[in-house]
């Protein structure tokens, strides 16, 4: 699990996501189709340190596998992320702090050099459900 992993695929279905969490600026959502992050992950001792690597800057957090940590997503809005280690998988669970039934579950499947992330977002009052996969993979150079 640990290294920086590279996004290879295009966001499937991202725009169904945008739609879903509500995103209308038309060049936030430019900016976020065209991109591909990087995601590092660093262990830390007992924890973890998690990297989001985009054009724009590294978001980064420190958790415990099941902490809950104040965290800014990649539309840049605030939410509340319970991030949890489950064996070769990396759980991410958004909430709006306004609104907790409101959830983006991102799962990150660690395997050899690839990393599969598949998620979905669901509202409240279901009116905005989206799926949404894609692959990274490991860079060689910075594997831990």
């Amino acid at each position: 699990m640990e290294g920086r992993w590279a996004q290879e695929s295009g966001f499937e279905n991202m725009e169904n996501i945008l739609d879903a969490v509500g995103l209308k600026d038309a060049d936030m959502r430019s900016m976020i189709l065209r991109m591909k992050p990087e995601i590092e992950l660093i262990r830390n001792g007992v924890g973890w340190t998690y990297n989001l690597i985009t054009p724009q800057g590294t978001r980064s957090v420190d958790f415990k596998s099941g902490q809950i940590v104040d965290y800014v997503s990649l539309i840049g809005k605030p939410v509340k992320a319970e991030m949890t280690i489950e064996g070769h998988h990396l759980i991410e669970t958004h909430r709006d702090p306004e609104n907790s039934a409101n959830e983006t579950r991102i799962v990150r499947d660690f395997n050899g050099d690839y990393m599969i992330t598949g998620g979905a977002r669901q509202a409240s009052d279901l009116s905005s459900n989206a799926d949404i996969d894609l692959i990274n993979r490991r860079q060689p150079s910075l594997a831990v």
